[in-house]
């Protein structure tokens, strides 16, 4: 009997070790079981703050849309007008060019014409055979005294 008891004994202790792997094993199966939920949780929370960004970004798009519209309208306004101004503004230059021009030409005549008759009421001629004028430099100057 002590022989069979021995085998029992060691079945037991066999049995008893099993057991204890078998809990280990269960123990560490729900330890996964339970990181593969939590993992699982934070994946469909993620997908839902994406698919929540995805909505916002798609009701942002058409507004993006139609403001690059209308700054693609209003560059093209801005450069036409910018031609406009630049054609009106050389225009102006050639108007203004012309006008002092004229406005020199008409100086260096009314200058002439003092001249001439300052001379012919007698007044003394510089050594230089001019009269005591000079001719205006620039537009706006008028004709002064040497």
């Amino acid at each position: 009997m002590p022989a069979a008891l021995r085998r029992v004994n060691e079945e037991v202790e066999s049995l008893g070790d099993a057991l204890k792997q078998a809990r280990e094993e269960r123990e560490a199966e729900m330890a996964l079981r339970e990181k593969v939920e939590q993992e699982r949780d934070q994946a469909n929370t993620e997908r839902d703050k994406l698919e929540e960004r995805v909505r916002g970004l798609g009701t942002e798009l058409p507004s993006c849309k139609l403001r690059a519209v209308n700054l693609s309208t209003y560059l093209e306004q801005a450069l036409a007008e910018k031609e406009r101004v630049s054609d009106e503004l050389g225009l102006t230059k050639q108007r203004l060019s012309v006008q002092l021009g004229t406005t020199m030409s008409e100086k260096r005549r009314v200058w002439k014409l003092q001249t001439a008759v300052v001379q012919g009421e007698g007044e003394e001629v510089g050594h230089d055979g001019t009269s005591g004028l000079r001719p205006p430099s620039g537009p706006g100057e008028e004709v002064q005294p040497r």
